[in-house]
């Protein structure tokens, strides 16, 4: 489970978060909705640790993040736009990626690419992506060394309705494996998981739809 207990975030005089508490299970989907500007992304990045909450406390599973653990241990992540090398192919760049931990292999790589329907645009150089295959590269890189916990930041965003529905049956497929859990925002009102949990950003909380 990660819990966030009396959490507050301001940039300057802006209030994003004022002492938020709020806990998502394990084995859910946790859909995290709010207008523009209303914090989604901060709270994403507040979970996995790239952002420090100005009071209050984030754990996962008991391990306090910033403290006992710098980022969300075990998790990929998809939040606003990866840097990858433009003079590579897709397929360098996340070998690259997935030299750093050595927790999946090339195969791993190449079979979440099949499963996109990716297989071909792979191997072409990153700076001929078009918008649909740099966020079919961001998947693939969040979920290729199969996470316990998977946060995603608009994972349907620049899809078109068949690259969308096979989005949805991966991570449909992900939470079917004991312990996983996605916790992701999305815009697009058509597309929603199998028994995902729907929580607002409203008025600096968070609250379960």
């Amino acid at each position: 489970m990660i819990a966030l207990k009396n959490i507050s975030k301001k940039y300057k005089e802006n209030i994003v978060f004022e002492h938020m508490n709020i806990s998502f299970p394990a084995n859910s989907a946790c859909h995290i909705k709010g207008t523009n500007g209303s914090g989604k992304s901060v709270l994403m990045k507040i979970i996995a640790g790239y952002s420090l909450p100005d009071e209050g406390a984030v754990t996962a599973d008991g391990i306090r993040i910033g403290i006992d653990r710098d980022f969300l241990p075990d998790a990929g992540v998809m939040i606003n736009t990866p840097v990858f090398i433009r003079n590579e192919t897709g397929f360098e760049n996340l070998k690259e990626l997935a030299a750093i931990l050595k927790k999946c292999t090339a195969e791993d790589i190449l079979e979440y690419a099949r499963i996109l329907h990716f297989e071909n645009d792979i191997y072409k150089k990153y700076k001929t992506y078009s918008t649909g295959m740099k966020q079919k590269m961001r998947l693939i890189q969040a979920i290729m060394e199969k996470p316990r916990y998977l946060l995603l930041d608009e994972p349907f965003d620049g899809l078109d309705t068949e690259a969308k529905n096979i989005v949805k049956k991966l991570l449909e497929d992900y939470l079917s494996i004991e312990g996983n859990t996605l916790i992701f925002t999305n815009h697009e009102e058509d597309i929603a998981l199998e028994n995902e949990t729907v929580y607002v950003i409203r008025d600096h909380q968070i609250l379960t739809e």
